[in-house]
């Protein structure tokens, strides 16, 4: 999770949404939370920012 970010793809994002980058899925065929043109499903969005629910993100990795 970017914290501090407010814009994802030139949009802003919305209060409960965090930008996240997707590193690693348990079900490449889940759909995305907000699904854009080209991104419906989450195999599509490996090494890609978008936006998720906050209460729904974990980290995975630490990049500190």
């Amino acid at each position: 999770m970017f914290e501090g970010d407010t814009m994802l793809h030139n949009v802003p994002l919305l209060a409960h949404l965090a930008k996240v980058i997707v590193e690693k899925f348990c079900d490449g065929s889940a759909l995305v939370y907000v699904p854009i043109d080209e991104v419906t499903i989450i195999v599509q969005t490996l090494q890609t920012f978008i936006d998720w629910p906050k209460h729904l993100v974990s980290p995975i990795s630490d990049t500190t």
